[in-house]
């Protein structure tokens, strides 16, 4: 369990309560706030320190592509912290 948070040039951080389950290179996840981000399950693979996401849930043709976990991101892990990241132009996604 752990949250997301998007910052936008122009505004104040969105943040949502997210669950995120990592086993078997499979993915599933959900967030308290609907479509933010946009979770369902998928596949991932790790090399070095990014983490790549394919997702495989249907997508409401409206949704913001750029809140769907897909693609690689960059990750930090400490103790029990493990951290997923990405810069989007001027934003960060995680």
């Amino acid at each position: 369990m752990g949250s997301f948070s998007r910052t936008l040039a122009w505004g104040s951080p969105q943040i949502a309560n997210v669950t995120i389950n990592i086993s078997n290179n499979s993915w599933s996840g959900k967030s308290d706030k609907m479509n933010f981000p946009i979770l369902g399950e998928g596949t991932y693979k790790i090399e070095n320190n990014i983490i790549k996401f394919t997702y495989f849930s249907d997508i409401n043709p409206e949704s913001e592509t750029t809140l769907i976990l897909s693609g690689e991101f960059q990750f930090k892990q400490t103790n029990k912290l493990f951290k997923i990241y990405r810069y989007y132009y001027s934003q960060v996604w995680g």
